[in-house]
């Protein structure tokens, strides 16, 4: 039997007398080049602080991610920590804005 649930789904299967349930859960990635003086990216996911991996080509990223992702929510299972789940936005849009400010006196000096 099957269920679906609106942020993921939902799967209950039956395997005789034990009943396992899984859950399917989406989060943004984010790519980003190394250091000037390394080679390869890193990817973090912003909606889980501290789950981070790394790749030299983005392709090995999209791949290390989920691995990373799934690590993470097992420790946090493991902790009886809460799995935060991520907004549901695919009609999002990601865009940059600089914004320019006066420098205040007292940060103009370095001490």
């Amino acid at each position: 039997m099957a269920q679906t649930k609106q942020r993921g789904s939902l799967r209950q299967s039956s395997h005789r007398s034990s009943t396992k349930q899984t859950k399917t859960y989406k989060y943004t990635i984010l790519i980003h080049p190394a250091d000037p003086d390394e080679t390869g990216y890193w990817v973090e996911v912003p909606a889980l602080p501290g789950c981070f991996t790394q790749g030299q080509t983005i392709e090995e990223c999209l791949e290390r991610a989920p691995e990373a992702i799934t690590g993470h929510l097992q420790s946090l299972i493991d902790l009886h920590q809460p799995i935060p789940e991520e907004p549901d936005r695919d009609d999002a849009v990601i865009g940059k804005v600089l914004v320019n400010l006066p420098v205040p006196a007292w940060a103009a000096c370095p001490p």
